[in-house]
């Protein structure tokens, strides 16, 4: 039972820096959770209070069952990987991977070499084991340190940003075979990132965090797709974001006004009329000369369009001065900075968020 559980956390630094508030979580065994946010927003330090270095002002931190607040880093159950990945550089792989076996650790030394095997097959080096860190390739090192985390079989593994410093290809690269080593071997995993897509990519739940709190936990399907405020529905991809005023409310349908942009939208059933809200679309439902199909068509001139393989990216000013993304499909109509176009999005693709 590796279950994790985070009960009211505060973490209060001296100066009145109010790094975590109230701040709950569970995380159940074998289960991958992804904290995410901006920098400052508290999520290193929640992890490094659930790994022992910070201790909360106020809260409880509690590991497989037991309450584990004041209980030192090296008496905690828990492995940790860091940004920088922290090997020893005048060790070898196998002295690195071997480092929480033999200092401090019960390992019986015949178990050792054995130990030091199954890890380096577990993260595809096999061979590599009398190598120094300085002549592994970035890729190599994150691994070596997954492998050093993982060795004294923890209950929990703790990720912070491990794949920051590592370029996109690798860096993809590695967010599978990171999930890939997790499953296999079942461990509760925590990961600490300001990426978005590593969040939604590798995640079995995620948990937003702005300001030193949890605004939304959920899969990252509910968080994409139904976010909770207007902080996550920005944080999490690319968001259209209009700020309005409630007009009509019938049946299914609510009628926002944004500063002149009239939206029909997906109607939830506590808004009502005159009350203040904000109106959310994703690019891939904002279409750029959509005919006659779409439930809202407005226009503007184009400001900028990418070509990103294949779509087209829009980025279209209204008159109201918003900038709106919108797409066009490889095989769309050519658009062009200055172009004025017309952009649809549906009423079901309107989602409306009341902070």
């Amino acid at each position: 039972m590796s279950q994790i559980i985070l009960d009211a956390v505060e973490k209060v630094y001296p100066g009145g820096v109010h790094a975590v508030k109230d701040a709950s979580l569970v995380v159940e065994d074998g289960e991958f959770v992804t904290i995410v946010g901006p920098s400052g927003c508290g999520k290193t330090t929640t992890l490094r209070t659930l790994a022992g270095f910070e201790q909360p002002t106020s809260g409880t931190v509690g590991l497989g069952g037991i309450e584990v607040s004041g209980v030192p880093p090296n008496e905690r159950a828990t492995g940790m990987v860091f940004q920088d990945f922290a090997l020893f550089p005048h060790m070898t792989v196998g002295e690195n991977i071997a480092f929480g076996l033999t200092v401090g650790g019960d390992w019986p030394e015949d178990e050792v070499d054995t130990r030091i095997e199954e890890m380096l097959e577990l993260v595809e080096l096999s061979g590599f084991r009398d190598r120094m860190p300085d002549q592994l390739s970035g890729g190599q090192q994150q691994r070596i340190a997954l492998a050093r985390a993982l060795a004294p079989e923890p209950e929990v593994l703790l990720l912070d940003e491990p794949l920051a410093s590592l370029d996109k290809q690798l860096r993809e690269s590695m967010q599978v075979e990171l999930r890939r080593i997790q499953e296999q071997i079942g461990i509760t995993t925590i990961l600490v990132t300001h990426n978005q897509t590593e969040a939604l990519t590798m995640s079995d739940r995620i948990a937003v965090m702005n300001d030193g709190r949890f605004e939304q936990v959920g899969a990252p399907t509910e968080v994409y797709q139904q976010p909770a405020t207007k902080f996550v529905a920005d944080f999490i991809g690319t968001a259209n974001v209009f700020d309005g005023t409630v007009r009509n409310v019938s049946d299914s349908r609510v009628t926002v006004d944004c500063d002149g942009v009239e939206f029909e939208a997906a109607a939830p059933d506590y808004v009502a009329v005159g009350d203040s809200v904000t109106v959310v679309t994703r690019p891939e439902h904002t279409v750029v000369e959509p005919g006659d199909t779409r439930t809202n068509v407005f226009e503007g001139d184009v400001s900028v369009s990418r070509f990103l393989g294949d779509h087209h990216e829009c980025h279209v000013t209204l008159p109201s001065g918003s900038d709106v993304v919108g797409v066009v499909d490889s095989d769309g109509p050519t658009v062009s900075g200055g172009d004025r176009v017309s952009l649809g999005v549906d009423a079901k693709d309107c989602l409306v968020v009341v902070e």
